[in-house]
């Protein structure tokens, strides 16, 4: 649960299991959940193998991502299609969790705490690291300071997770 394993430019899929599970959801716009929606539903019908080698980077510096649009511009993944799959599937339950939380957390930073509840419900407090349990409990303005705190220790090196 460290680091998300699956990302876009380093997968391989063969097109006929994107013929049978379907591509992107449509739905979900601007690096807002359409590539994880996409691997679980690969996961969940086929074996998925993983190489340790290195065969992409990830330019985290780039002014342009598309990741770094505004919260509330993006159309996230609700998370819920699994809803069925979850109950049965405690690591399934325990990485949608992961993803619940980091929505959860992007929309309160934003003041949009319809949507933070809602991905909040949604979460098992037990699958959580305690920074993140913390993190989702602090009022919306302790969080952003918080938030702007993380972004300068990252501009002299240093990186922070509340993932693990």
């Amino acid at each position: 649960m460290k680091f998300r394993i699956a990302w876009t430019s380093a997968v391989a899929v063969p097109k006929s299991v994107l013929h049978e599970v379907g591509n992107f959801d449509e739905n979900i716009t601007l690096g807002a959940g359409e590539d994880t929606d996409l691997w679980i539903r690969i996961a969940l019908k086929y074996p998925v193998a993983f190489d340790h080698e290195v065969s992409a980077y990830y330019q985290m510096e780039s002014e342009n991502r598309i990741s770094l649009r505004k919260t509330l511009e993006r159309k996230f993944s609700k998370l819920d299609k699994f809803s069925t799959e979850e109950q049965s599937n405690s690591s399934l339950k325990k990485y949608l969790d992961l993803y619940r939380s980091e929505f959860a957390l992007k929309h309160k930073l934003a003041g949009d705490l319809t949507t933070f509840q809602f991905y909040r419900k949604g979460i098992d407090n037990n699958n959580l690291h305690w920074k993140t349990k913390l993190l989702l409990s602090l009022p919306t303005g302790i969080l952003q300071i918080f938030y702007v705190l993380k972004k300068k220790l990252e501009q002299i090196g240093l990186s922070t997770n509340a993932y693990h």
